[in-house]
């Protein structure tokens, strides 16, 4: 669950919290096909397992519509390669959103986000560069989810990440900090905005924190 955007530490927490709340969670499951049996659905998977619902809801992701590039001649790369204005190799074409694979100065390679957040900073960036005041697009990626009462906040990206540090002050207040080294990529908090907030400005301004004190919620986040 949340294999995509998260860790197995974080992963295992929402499935505990859903199943908690009676949902079961069923992965590597393959549908075969749906059916009805009087006026019940239901769902068959290649296992010969068969499930009946009153609602079946299909989320099958989504693939970057790369067609009208192709046309164009844009260079396509994990969608449409842009630079850190917004600009595609060919002149005067842009892309911003989940379809731009957009070059991050931060991170210092290629990256492609799909988030409202990404979508909306980046139309500013290339709005700015159409009128003549281009500046590097050079925000930390950040995400949020609400699932019953708790809150993810998810900053910077924890790919590539060596080592992992829990502050946490109880169950369902905690926050997981993702480091390569002494370098931190990435915080995911849970109903912690303050720890999600600190991260922010951690990431940012490139600080180096001390791992030695950070697992202890009560004492604020140290630097070296």
């Amino acid at each position: 669950m949340l294999a995509r955007v998260t860790t197995p530490t974080m992963s295992s927490y929402f499935t505990n919290l859903h199943e908690q709340n009676d949902v079961n969670i069923l992965c590597n499951k393959n549908v075969e096909g749906l059916s009805l049996k009087g006026n019940i659905n239901q769902l068959h998977c290649d296992d010969d397992t068969v499930y009946e619902a009153d609602i079946i809801i299909v989320g099958v992701g989504v693939r970057v519509n790369t067609e009208l590039a192709k046309m164009a001649n844009i260079e396509i790369d994990n969608g449409l390669k842009v630079n850190e204005f917004g600009a595609t190799a060919t002149k005067n074409i842009y892309a911003i959103g989940d379809c731009s694979n957009h070059f991050n100065p931060h991170y210092g390679r290629f990256i492609r986000l799909e988030s409202v957040q990404n979508a909306v900073d980046q139309a500013k960036c290339v709005a700015q560069a159409i009128c003549g005041q281009p500046v590097p697009y050079n925000t930390i990626p950040w995400f949020w989810s609400d699932q019953f009462d708790i809150k993810l906040q998810m900053v910077g990206l924890s790919e590539g990440f060596t080592d992992v540090v829990v502050r946490k002050e109880h169950t369902d207040k905690f926050s997981l900090w993702y480091f390569n080294g002494s370098q931190l990529l990435a915080v995911d908090a849970v109903n912690n905005a303050k720890d999600y907030v600190v991260a922010t400005k951690t990431i940012k301004n490139g600080l180096v924190v001390d791992k030695t004190t950070l697992g202890d919620h009560s004492t604020a986040v140290q630097f070296l």
